[in-house]
């Protein structure tokens, strides 16, 4: 390329700087062309002449632009400190790059470990056990802790605050440190599995695993077996962690108590109660009273127990799905666990399920069991305005060929205008249905077709219900009254306005009527004088 002066130069490396790179050897030595290069991108740098890379302007402009030009600069500059600072402001990974001289320099370290603490390795060993530098270190990289000395690893101050960020580094602390309280129960805060690697001595204090397992029972498996003889610490365990009592010694699991705690808070644990309580009714009427989805794990003996059955429905309906297939097909106990949760009637017996007189006085006690009846049923129209009449909105549960039944449509608006949204474009174009939807809830109106929308009948009724629903109305609605005060206040004219021309209207009935009157009486004076003198 060829460039016929300076300022032709100029301009080729102002927008680009690596573009110095192609510039003949003369201008890579003109302080101009160069400086405009590193402005535009501090890495053309590397192509500028030796002498120019010695300058600190450049080389100070250049590191500003991108921290990476460092490494292009004199030796001389690269010891600048001034300079350095500017290009680990920029770019934190430079740090590594420095001298070694600039990194046993604690501004530097500073600088270099608070924007990534990575950057300890790289800097000196005496800035490795340096708490002030290693703390700022830990707390932007966790990470930094593998390169602080082994005497700053020892430090209390120093574990608690990276056990604070990571509970994971808890394992690579002394021994001496792993048998700190305080960094234990700052750890199991937030991991309660770094219980595994405290001290024994820890694991067999009554105290400090008192303290353990009241944040998370999950604990328990590590403690002492001096300690698992302790009941009052295994309830404490179970409270928070049921399957603590997997880890506790036989007898516990024969304990009333202890197993109706670890229920409650697992049902799984019902697995774990000796043969003895399971075979016990009154613990298992306890035991699925405290917690019904452990209904599922008790001996299938006492899922066929009419008390307990009839029992664990009233609470917990969908339970029902474990009950014996005797109790799935008895109407009363069904209908129990449907009053409680409709998806109880997917665990009827098959005759059940299919039988609409049942169905329909299901639908009675609780309308949402259309959402899991069978599809034939949820084809019948006779089920369909009985749901419907209940609650518009489980319109979204029968068939397509009923949501454009017209009947069963304004059944499900009258009682929820928000049940439009699941009906076809065709009512939402409907005004009649319209209508209805934004009488019912104003907030309809946010489902109906742009046309209705528009309309200000529409629009006026939905207001009427709920001033917030004006936010739905369209656009040509909105341009011609931006706000909902101009509306109400457009709507309050009109509507006087009417009112002024009935009114006239009356007024203008009432007058001819009276004219008519004078008119029929006047006449009817005239012929009565006739009548008595044969002539007015």
């Amino acid at each position: 390329m060829e460039f016929n002066s300076k300022e032709d130069v100029l301009n080729y490396v102002k927008d680009r700087g690596w573009n110095l790179k192609n510039v003949p050897e003369n201008f890579r030595d003109d302080k101009d062309i160069v400086l405009a290069a590193v402005n535009s991108n501090g890495l053309s740098i590397e192509f500028a002449s030796k002498r120019l890379q010695d300058d600190f302007e450049i080389g100070m402009n250049a590191c500003i632009e991108d921290g990476w030009s460092y490494p292009y600069l004199s030796e001389k500059l690269k010891e600048n400190k001034q300079i350095a600072m500017a290009a680990l402001k920029q770019t934190n990974t430079i740090f590594p790059a420095l001298s070694e001289k600039l990194r046993d320099d604690k501004s530097l370290v500073l600088i270099a470990v608070k924007s990534d603490g990575y950057n300890l390795k790289f800097a000196s060993e005496r800035f490795q056990n340096d708490p002030e530098i290693a703390l700022e270190a830990i707390k932007n990289n966790t990470e930094a802790f593998k390169y602080i000395s082994d005497e700053l690893k020892d430090t209390k101050e120093i574990a608690l605050e990276t056990v604070k960020l990571n509970p994971n580094f808890y394992c690579f602390l002394s021994d001496k440190l792993k048998d700190n309280e305080e960094i234990l129960l700052e750890t199991y805060n937030k991991d309660p599995f770094s219980f595994i690697h405290a001290s024994d001595r820890l694991k067999d204090n009554r105290e400090v695993v008192e303290k353990v397992l009241e944040i998370n029972g999950i604990g328990y498996f590590k403690i002492s077996d001096r300690l698992k003889e302790d009941k009052e610490l295994l309830l404490i365990a179970t409270k928070t962690y049921g399957r603590a009592i997997y880890h506790s010694l036989d007898k516990f699991k024969n304990d009333e108590e202890i197993m109706l705690s670890a229920i409650k808070n697992d049902e799984f644990t019902m697995k774990y109660a000796s043969k003895e309580l399971l075979d016990n009714k009154d613990f298992i009427l306890s035991a699925i009273t405290r917690n019904p989805k452990s209904f599922e794990y008790i001996p299938e003996s006492l899922r066929n127990d009419e008390e307990i059955v009839t029992r664990i429905v009233r609470v917990s309906g969908d339970m029902l799905e474990f009950a014996s297939p005797q109790f799935q097909g008895n109407k009363e106990i069904v209908i129990q666990a449907i009053i409680n949760n409709e998806k109880a009637i997917k665990y009827a017996s098959p005759e059940l399920q299919n039988n609409k007189e049942f169905v329909k006085e299901c639908i009675r006690k609780n309308a949402n069991i259309i959402k899991y009846i069978p599809e034939k049923l949820q084809e019948d129209k006779d089920i369909a305005l009985m749901a419907v009449k209940l609650d518009g909105k489980l319109i979204q549960y029968t068939s397509e060929a009923l949501r454009k039944d017209k009947e069963v449509v304004l059944e499900a608006i009258k009682r929820e205008g928000s049940s439009i949204k699941y009906l076809s474009d065709e009512f939402k174009s409907n005004k009649e249905i319209g209508m209805i939807a934004v009488k019912s809830w104003g907030g309809s109106l946010q489902y109906l077709s742009k046309e209705l929308r528009n309309d200000l009948e529409i629009v006026k009724e939905a207001v009427k219900d709920r001033e917030s629903s004006y936010i739905y109305a369209g656009k040509e609605i909105k341009e011609k009254y931006p706000t909902i005060k101009e509306f109400k206040e457009s709507i309050k004219s009109k509507s006087k306005s009417k009112e002024e021309k009935r009114e006239k209207s009356t007024r203008s009935r009432s007058r001819s009527k009276g004219q008519e009157r004078w008119f029929i009486a006047d006449n009817l004076s005239a012929n009565n004088r006739r009548g008595e003198n044969g002539k007015i």
